[in-house]
């Protein structure tokens, strides 16, 4: 089988240090919750809100980064499970609320009968695992249906030390192009895409298996 996660460029925000496990904090305390995972304000990041959607959707990659090697060590027959990420760029739902809904329709991509809102989902299940290539598993990529974001991002220079931590405008120049990826978005659509994410996204491999098996023991009661 293949499990297919709908996640989202808006991933390129966040650097993944608000999901990070803390084994051993100052106090003592072992296997820390990540800092995008805590409800008390006092222990939140002061970007909480404005981070909590992306800090969801490198989560979700890093889960499904991870979901393959960890369950085929449980049974044999999990060892033919397969995972994949898909991004439908902005689509016309209702993420925004009733508000945003005639907004999204006039400019996002339609989801109606099998628009570009939805094809890049249906790719993600019904391709091979050859036409996937570096989306499946434990690979660099997902599955897209815009090029605009590789005009704009090149280089990863939003991932940049400089941009990152020394001048710390990432979130803000993330906000701007998400509003330059609607108005681009239809530009420069293609059916299938197979997009690279951001190096936070599979580059540790280690960080990503902590969060991993930490989500599988904040869940345990309830699977």
């Amino acid at each position: 089988g293949r499990i297919v996660h709908i996640t989202s460029t808006f991933h390129w925000k966040v650097d993944g240090s608000d999901l990070l496990i803390d084994n051993d904090d100052a106090d003592g305390n072992v296997d820390v919750d990540p800092i995008a995972y805590q409800s008390d304000a006092k222990m939140q990041s002061p970007k909480h809100v404005q981070r909590s959607y992306a800090n969801t959707k490198l989560a979700q990659i890093w889960h499904s980064r991870s979901i393959q090697k960890f369950a085929s060590t449980k049974s044999k027959k999990y060892k033919r499970v397969s995972s994949v990420c898909a991004c439908p760029t902005w689509a016309a739902t209702g993420i925004a609320g009733e508000s945003g809904r005639d907004f999204l329709s006039k400019y996002a991509f339609p989801v109606e009968n099998c628009g570009p809102g939805v094809t890049s989902a249906i790719n993600a299940i019904l391709r091979t695992d050859e036409e996937l290539g570096d989306a499946l598993n434990n690979g660099m990529s997902f599955v897209a249906n815009s090029k605009i974001v590789e005009f704009l991002l090149g280089d990863r220079w939003l991932a940049s030390d400089l941009i990152t931590n020394k001048l710390k405008w990432r979130d803000s120049l993330t906000d701007m192009l998400a509003g330059v990826l609607l108005i681009g978005q239809r530009i420069t659509h293609d059916d299938f895409i197979i997009q690279r994410t951001s190096p936070e996204s599979f580059n540790d491999e280690e960080k990503r298996d902590q969060f991993y098996q930490w989500s599988m023991r904040a869940v345990e009661e309830w699977i």
